[in-house]
């Protein structure tokens, strides 16, 4: 382990042995509240959406109980039996519980437990690159919000506005915010990876239903990408494209090797401009303590 590499770890454990248990304590109930945002968000737009399409035509809309982010109280998919706290514990309950509800013994999928590690594993990766400090933090939510999207666009192909336009606007905040420090893209280059993330993607989509007639891709990996060009500066962009083409293309050939996808079938481009954000931030001039570690 190189001498900054040493020092970057020494001074993350200088705060104390157990600022860092407890910090990913945190980070997994952060985690927990992803899961729950992944899980209801795409829910609350498609009510949303059929409520507001009753009423352009004229349809009695018809009375839904509350759904949000908070009600109903966590419960089980299967059975909707109310879980309690004691049994909705990150990642400690799924294991003890070996993955099923404790009411009717349904299984629970790995996705909840999944996302818990991984947020942990972010915020402790974020504080040994940047610290117990604003960069560390903000850097964390960006890149927990990056997982948000990657796994709902998985899952329902959404990318939903209300995380990608406030990613978008938290960049240029940021940037400007903190023109003189190191860790972010100064305002200038933040504001034109906006423009040039948004613009470059929706030109390729252009081309390509100028070439087959139809979209290749949606609004939301525009944003996406405005976002990411925001937080990483207009530089990043072309590895983050890159990055993300080629996993993109590895996976569908994949696939397709598989039988499992045509050549005409569509797969979501979001969460590999998620990990194309990633693998660019890692290898990015900042921070470069990534690979002192």
């Amino acid at each position: 382990m190189p001498a900054s590499g040493i020092e970057n770890l020494s001074q993350m454990l200088s705060v104390g042995w157990l600022t860092l248990p407890f910090m990913g304590l945190v980070a997994l109930a952060i985690g927990s509240f992803l899961n729950v945002i992944v899980y209801r968000l795409p829910l609350m737009l498609e009510r949303k959406t059929r409520r507001e399409a009753q009423r352009v035509l004229h349809i009695n809309v018809t009375t839904e109980t509350k759904f949000d982010l908070v009600h109903p109280r966590s419960h089980c998919p299967s059975c909707n039996g109310i879980i309690s706290p004691w049994h909705n514990i990150p990642l400690i309950s799924w294991v003890m519980l070996r993955g099923k509800c404790v009411l009717c013994a349904s299984p629970i999928s790995v996705r909840y437990p999944l996302i818990e590690s991984i947020t942990c594993l972010l915020a402790i990766g974020t504080i040994s690159i940047w610290g117990y400090s604003i960069a560390a933090l903000l850097y964390f939510v960006f890149l927990a919000s990056l997982l948000t999207l990657l796994v709902i666009d998985i899952e329902t192909t959404l990318l939903p506005d209300q995380i990608t336009l406030p990613l978008v606007w938290l960049g240029l905040i940021v940037s400007h915010q903190y023109v003189d420090a190191s860790d972010f893209p100064h305002p200038m280059s933040s504001l034109v990876g906006a423009i040039v993330g948004y613009a470059s993607l929706w030109a390729i989509n252009q081309v390509f239903k100028l070439i087959r007639g139809q979209n290749g891709m949606g609004n939301g990996d525009f944003k996406l990408t405005a976002a990411l060009g925001a937080w990483l500066g207009w530089q990043a962009l072309p590895t983050v494209i890159l990055v993300a083409s080629i996993l993109g293309l590895a996976y569908a050939l994949f696939l397709i090797s598989l039988g499992k996808l045509s050549v005409k079938q569509a797969i979501p481009f979001g969460p590999f401009l998620s990990i194309g954000g990633c693998v660019t931030l890692a290898t990015s001039d900042f921070p470069t303590a990534f690979f002192s570690l």
